[in-house]
């Protein structure tokens, strides 16, 4: 790079030309011998780094969707029925059983004072195990057709009877000067009356409006009570015509529960 006979005796550094992008150094030290080149960065004109390269700008990914939460599951009605069974032993007396032949199954209508079922409540503390109106008979003496289970209950004196209860569901139906539309029945001693179906009005409008099938009045469901009023068939189809606005306590059979003997 310089011209070695003008070395000085320390070490000293000596500039090159500065070249393209880098020029190359080189020192010199008092024994001569040559450092290896060093490469340099030039600085700009105005005697600033050059800027680093810029970086990329990255891609903004698009929002991802998030799917919608799905539909909640209609709340489902509590459950109001249950099965319970006993056994007795009549003891020479009658069962003391008033029954309703209904299309939902065999249902109590009626207890004779002091007869083998009377006798049997009077025996029971817990309510869920007496026998009441409105309950309906599964089996007796593993019988569990209505004819079979009623002449068991007349020959047998030792019972074993298997008993469902529905404690029922109410709804509230406005008629609007419209009918009720349903076709309802009942026997001369019945507690209850009988859907035999649902037609154009406003048990079909209400059931049109719901979305828990367990809410739904149905065929071969039985209406306990009207506006409060219960235990008199007639009673109660006559203050269903008379009335507009009506609050009805239904209930459905073990039959349409699936329940058996």
């Amino acid at each position: 790079c310089g011209n070695a006979s003008q070395r000085p005796s320390s070490p000293s550094l000596v500039a090159c030309d500065l070249r393209d992008m880098f020029a190359l150094c080189c020192c010199t030290e008092e024994e001569g011998t040559p450092v290896e080149p060093v490469a340099v960065a030039v600085v700009g004109e105005e005697g600033e780094s050059p800027a680093p390269p810029a970086t990329p700008a990255k891609e903004e990914e698009p929002p991802k969707e998030v799917p919608a939460p799905p539909p909640k599951e209609p709340a489902a009605a509590p459950q109001t029925f249950y099965v319970y069974d006993f056994e007795i032993d009549k003891g020479g007396k009658a069962c003391g059983l008033k029954l309703d032949f209904k299309k939902s199954g065999l249902s109590v209508a009626g207890i004779t004072s002091g007869a083998a079922i009377d006798l049997y409540n009077s025996s029971v503390a817990d309510p869920s195990k007496q026998v009441q109106v409105m309950d309906w008979i599964c089996s007796v003496n593993g019988a569990t057709q209505s004819q079979d289970m009623l002449d068991k209950l007349k020959a047998d004196e030792k019972l074993q009877i298997k008993m469902y209860r529905d404690e029922g569901v109410v709804i509230n139906i406005n008629k609007g000067g419209g009918p009720l539309g349903l076709n309802l029945s009942f026997q001369p001693d019945s507690t209850s009356l009988d859907v035999g179906g649902v037609v154009d009005g406003a048990v079909l409008a209400y059931n049109n409006a719901q979305t828990n099938p367990d809410l739904l009045v149905k065929e071969e469901d039985c209406i306990k009570s009207v506006n409060g009023l219960s235990g008199d068939g007639q009673k109660m189809i006559n203050k269903v015509k008379a009335e507009s606005e009506l609050t009805l306590v239904i209930l459905r059979g073990p039959r349409q529960r699936g329940f058996s003997g």
